[in-house]
């Protein structure tokens, strides 16, 4: 977040349920669409927290159907 009037404020706050596959890889579902709010990518790098600890992860971009 930025108190820069001219940034977009482009953070987003929400609530979700983590997963692990089989692999070992987690997944974090997003409510809204990557592509729309921070301009489309092949895939998106996202930094934030999961009950309180610091996590960086890279959005692919697949989509659960």
């Amino acid at each position: 977040m930025t108190d820069d009037p001219a940034v977009p404020d482009r953070s987003r706050r929400f609530p979700a349920t983590v997963s692990v596959d089989r692999q070992g890889r987690t997944h974090v579902p997003v409510p809204f669409d990557p592509d729309a709010v921070w301009g489309a990518k092949p895939r998106h790098h996202v930094a934030g927290t999961v009950a309180g600890c610091g996590v960086r992860l890279l959005e692919s971009g697949r989509r659960q159907r």
